[in-house]
């Protein structure tokens, strides 16, 4: 059965095998099972993923394939449309990232954040999506973190505004990676909603190649 929690916390122990962060307490929220496999995912620093990505944004939607590889803080996230239409490549590391478009010209910036809304189209959260992806919390405050006891995994929380919920999964050397997961801003409301979906159809782990 799901466990819900609907206090601040401040991480779980087990993402400070990733970074050091400013949590100085850390709450009693999981098994020893859960706790095991949250620590093992937190130490995949390499990986890549194929799949798609859906953004609903102001009554707009759009999508795209998705190929993204992250080696430890370095990126590559490439989107293209049906038929190889309008690819984007948005690649980069904590000091600086670029965006190439087919058509245009390259751009570079050290926030990532403008980029991947010129990319998607929302204004995604990027620092934390790759943690997120993962089926792991980023450090630092969290709400409402619900449990699925019986598979030792993650089904939503909210954090940083954001509320991210894990529709599925799939195993891969025995460790739970999502295969569907649905990110929308914490407490929305309205007719439409905005929403980015990424749907996993393969996982690679400690991937070399581009």
């Amino acid at each position: 059965m799901p466990k819900l929690f609907n206090w601040p916390c401040t991480g779980l122990t087990c993402l400070l095998l990733l970074l050091v962060s400013a949590c100085s307490q850390q709450p009693v929220l999981e098994s020893v099972s859960f706790a095991s496999q949250q620590s093992k995912l937190a130490a995949i620093e390499s990986w890549q993923l194929r799949g798609k990505v859906a953004v609903n944004y102001a009554g707009k939607s759009r999508s795209a394939y998705l190929n993204w590889q992250q080696q430890q803080q370095a990126f590559s996230i490439r989107l293209q449309g049906p038929f190889g239409a309008g690819a984007t490549h948005l690649f980069g590391d904590p000091s600086q990232v670029t965006l190439e478009r087919t058509g245009t010209d390259s751009r570079t910036a050290e926030q990532p954040r403008d980029l991947l809304r010129e990319a998607l189209g929302l204004e995604a959260p990027i620092d934390q999506l790759h943690l997120w992806i993962k089926g792991i919390p980023a450090p630092g405050p969290l709400r409402k973190l619900q449990l699925n006891e019986e598979s030792a995994t993650i089904d939503s929380f909210e954090q940083s505004g954001w509320r991210v919920v894990y529709n599925a999964y799939q195993y891969l050397e025995a460790l739970p990676l999502p295969r569907k997961i649905t990110i929308t801003p914490a407490g929305q409301s309205g007719k439409a909603p905005t929403r980015l979906t990424l749907l996993v159809s393969h996982w690679q782990l400690d991937s070399a190649d581009d």
